[in-house]
């Protein structure tokens, strides 16, 4: 099967027949903020909380980026900050980010559709498209839930005119090795001392420089992936719920999730010191992480109140294949022990 097939199997799956198969999450969001950026429309609005390389990838598109404040509820855009942002800036497209797998406001959707606003879903931590968005973007990146050992990533777009300008932009994309720089990224990362007053300029010029946008070479096994992916996503479910029933504590504020919702990482607040825990649970083995450091702080000096209170309160917990259900019941007992 040629990269033409996988296509044809995507299109399948996801039910949406114009799209284009790329080296990466990352060179999808590049591609549509390259195609943005030619149309005259380069006013970028992106919620802060959010992976960085959303940012970087538009950067190095040469977008203007405007950051919107986040929901304390699901940590997804907050519906009256878009509305104010949109006010006072009046950009012209829109991330809709599903973070954490978590699904967006139905509001701010009928908002961007009403004001002519390019939607761009953002669905590199959930399983599903909306064919209301303008494009739509998946990553097969680590832990996703099409996770892929080759990466890749997929754009969906609405018209097959934008798609015609995506696949020529996509063509006079280089080959690289991504792990190589993968790895190199990481180690020069976790060298980075938080406590030093220039780090997130420092932060700031890691990512940047390590934005890797390219052409896909294979697709890995993401064939097998897909066919699972309905399995892939029951089991998923099944793991968050282990989470959300049985982590019960007075400092434990869970995410208000749409029922059709299925996360990405378990992601909760935690009201005590979250340091202190995370070091604790680390050295338990548990895996545990506390994503994201909003990028409004990375790209530019303002203040965004929501999104920085989560910045230092969000624990997250894994649910892909390499954790079983066992495994999340014994560590839940350790989390709760430690509380």
């Amino acid at each position: 099967m040629d990269l033409c097939e996988i296509e044809k199997l995507l299109s399948f799956k996801f039910n949406h027949e114009n799209l284009l198969y790329t080296g990466s999450g990352t060179s999808a969001l590049y591609l549509i903020f390259s195609y943005l950026k030619k149309q005259g429309k380069s006013k970028i609005a992106i919620p802060s909380l959010v992976c960085p390389q959303v940012s970087c990838a538009a950067f190095k598109a040469g977008c203007e980026l405007v950051f919107i404040d986040v929901s304390l509820c699901n940590y997804t855009l907050d519906y009256e900050s878009c509305v104010a942002l949109y006010t006072k800036y009046s950009y012209d497209a829109l991330v809709l980010v599903h973070l954490y797998g978590h699904f967006c406001d139905e509001r701010i959707w009928k908002f961007c559709l009403e004001n002519d606003i390019f939607i761009i879903e953002d669905c590199a931590q959930t399983y599903k498209i909306d064919f209301r968005a303008h494009a739509s973007i998946l990553s097969f990146g680590h832990t996703k839930f099409l996770e892929n050992n080759s990466w890749g990533g997929v754009i969906f777009v609405y018209s097959k005119e934008i798609l015609q300008d995506l696949y020529i932009m996509n063509e006079h994309l280089e080959f690289k090795d991504f792990k190589i720089f993968f790895e190199e990224y990481r180690q020069k990362y976790y060298a980075l001392d938080s406590k030093d007053l220039h780090y997130f300029s420092k932060l700031k010029s890691l990512l940047l420089d390590y934005t890797l946008v390219f052409k896909a070479q294979n697709y890995g096994n993401l064939k097998t992936k897909l066919n699972n992916l309905e399995m892939i996503c029951k089991n998923r479910r099944e793991k968050m719920q282990i989470y959300q029933e049985n982590l019960v504590h007075r400092d434990i504020i869970h995410p208000k999730l749409s029922h059709n919702c299925i996360s990405w990482r378990y992601t909760f607040r935690y009201l005590g010191d979250r340091e202190k825990l995370l070091e604790r649970l680390r050295l338990l083995r548990i895996d545990c992480s506390s994503w994201y450091i909003p990028s409004h702080q990375i790209f530019q000096s303002k203040i965004l109140k929501n999104a920085e209170i989560l910045s230092h309160q969000l624990i997250n917990l894994w649910l892909d294949e390499k954790i079983s259900k066992k495994e999340i019941f014994k560590n839940v007992d350790i989390i709760m022990q430690n509380l």
